[in-house]
């Protein structure tokens, strides 16, 4: 479930890291609908982060409660001059995150209140942004040509576990696939093949919510001959 990383905001340049340079600016917008993890539209007031990539560390550098009807509008992020220097050699990118609190309300609808040691929000899991990015001197533009999806989440860096088959049955035209080892902030669906190396997305399945404390079943239906299953997140 790795996630390959666009790299948007490739401000890691001797230009923009140089000594001297003042505030760095991404003023960056997304057309929307934004999207979480389990495929529903991000809820008003999440929040939206300029973050630093270093290999596999992601600092927040700035963030904002922004969406509003399911998407960022224009915003510019900062960097301060003072606290360039410490994100050199790094890759800035926009990202989505997912701060809904699923232990508080398990419907999803609610965002956490809780702050973690940089003062920003404890988060699910992270998607970054594709798009388009220009630079002039310390200012640059981003912004997303198409919305940010269910696929875009790095789930392996928020340490989501390879989902379980623990039972297949048939009852009457449709196959029942229940799972285990899932969490409630993604959404699962099925990929079907006629062999075990051979699979593809099954347009007709719902997806399902994750569930961490149960399993979830996702149905399909029942095709001539053998069939193969295996669980996916959606994209």
């Amino acid at each position: 479930m790795k996630k390959t990383i666009a790299v948007l905001l490739a401000l890691a340049s001797a230009a923009v890291f140089a000594a001297g340079m003042g505030d760095v600016r991404i003023t960056f917008s997304s057309s929307g609908p934004d999207k979480y993890a389990d495929g529903t539209t991000v809820l008003d007031g999440e929040w939206y982060a300029l973050v630093c990539i270093k290999g596999d560390s992601k600092q927040i550098v700035d963030a904002g409660s922004l969406a509003v009807g399911g998407r960022c509008p224009w915003r510019t992020f900062c960097v301060k001059s003072e606290d360039v220097g410490k994100y050199a050699g790094g890759v800035l990118a926009v990202c989505l995150l997912d701060t809904r609190d699923f232990t508080g309300d398990p419907t999803g609808l609610t965002l956490t209140t809780v702050r973690g040691e940089d003062g920003y929000p404890v988060y699910n899991a992270m998607a970054i942004a594709s798009g388009e990015m220009k630079a002039s001197g310390g200012f640059g533009t981003a912004s997303a040509d198409v919305a940010i999806s269910a696929g875009a989440y790095d789930l392996e860096a928020a340490r989501v576990p390879t989902p379980k088959v623990t039972g297949i049955n048939v009852e009457g035209d449709e196959v029942l696939v229940t799972v285990s080892d899932t969490v409630p902030f993604v959404g699962y669906t099925l990929e079907s093949g006629d062999t075990a190396f051979n699979f593809m997305v099954l347009p007709n399945v719902n997806p399902v919510s994750g569930d961490a404390s149960n399993t979830i079943t996702l149905k399909a239906p029942k095709a001539e001959g053998g069939q193969f299953f295996k669980v996916s997140s959606i994209k």
